[in-house]
């Protein structure tokens, strides 16, 4: 058995940082191999013009979600006028026109019914509830967020594909 050895007694040094000049600044990473390119300063989203309308994209793809009847005629007008390159009016237009439709088939039965019965509280609560529905929509459709409504797919797809653009 061998006694260990005395050793000096181990104490904590930090490392040595070499002095920093104030004046230079810090190392930066090297730039990415890929940066996009910056955006345009003059584009914004949703302002460009709607060839056949003349109007801001924006504004395009939000009336046709107007909660009353105007909406639909805007929406045929729209899918009249508006050429198929425009892709994402001509898709609102469509889909705004078949939840119209629905809504209008709705709400005539609902007053029907509440003309034989007598009571009006369905027609009260649904033209109230699609009014709210209609303006979330418009809200949305406005800030750009995508709006799909899966149920209206297929009337969408045959209204688009029914009424031509003119030319």
């Amino acid at each position: 058995f061998v006694p260990p050895t005395s050793r000096q007694s181990a104490t904590y040094q930090p490392p040595r940082v070499p002095v920093s000049n104030i004046y230079q600044p810090p190392p930066a990473p090297p730039p990415s191999v890929y940066q996009p390119p910056p955006a345009p300063v003059s584009y914004r989203a949703g302002s460009n013009t709607v060839s056949g309308l003349g109007i801001p994209e924006k504004w395009a793809a939000i009336l046709p979600y107007l909660p009353f009847y105007l909406a639909i005629v805007v929406a045929i007008v729209e899918l009249l006028l508006v050429p198929r390159t425009e892709t994402r009016v001509r898709f609102h237009a469509a889909q705004a026109l078949a939840l119209q439709i629905g809504i209008t088939a709705v709400s005539t039965l609902l007053t029907v019914g509440g003309v034989l019965s007598g009571r009006w509280t369905g027609t009260g609560l649904f033209s109230a509830a699609t009014g709210v529905f209609l303006i979330i929509s418009m809200i949305r459709v406005w800030k750009g967020k995508p709006h799909h409504i899966p149920l209206l797919d297929e009337p969408r797809k045959w209204l688009d594909e029914k009424i031509k653009p003119r030319k």
